[in-house]
């Protein structure tokens, strides 16, 4: 069997998105495990929780590290703002867990929010919204007309089977 420069990048290619099948998967689960130990340790107050959470810890910090490492040239605004959304519904759901699990103030800092909220008034003020509706009257118009002049100016330019 000859080695030629199609094998290779193809074992490379295999080599590097098991990383990327592999770690995210393990870390993601390993934060869950993390988060559970920790709650325990909260919980329980057993020392022994902080031991096994600091060596889990460590194994998470390689984890999320060999993923970042191999996973750089995907550095775009989708996974970013994905990633940044998911930590951000996370906090949120741990936010509530946490309020419905508490009591005294901490619990009664939840209720400051209404629990009726009408259109109205969760609505923007009558100036803000009569700007969006009339300039969507003017704007989705022009979109229109643009797209229609668009597939006019090229009608019959493209022949079956080129595009």
């Amino acid at each position: 069997m000859e080695l030629d420069p199609v094998l290779l990048s193809r074992i490379q290619f295999g080599f590097v998105i098991s990383f990327h099948i592999i770690f995210p998967a393990f870390t993601i689960g390993l934060a869950a495990w993390l988060a559970t130990i920790e709650g325990a340790r909260l919980a329980i107050g057993n020392p022994i929780y902080r031991r096994v959470f600091d060596f889990w810890l460590k194994v998470f910090a390689v984890s999320f590290g060999m993923g970042v490492v191999t996973g750089i040239d995907w550095l775009a605004p989708f996974p970013i703002l994905t990633g940044v959304g998911l930590v951000l519904g996370y906090a949120l759901l741990g936010a509530a867990r946490l309020v419905l699990k508490s009591e005294g103030e901490l619990r009664d800092w939840a209720h400051m929010i209404p629990y009726i909220v009408m259109a109205a008034s969760a609505a923007s003020p009558e100036a803000a919204l009569q700007f969006l509706f009339y300039g969507g009257v003017v704007v989705l118009p022009v979109i229109a007309v643009y797209t229609i002049g668009v597939y006019w100016i090229f009608r019959g330019k493209v022949r079956k089977g080129y595009g």
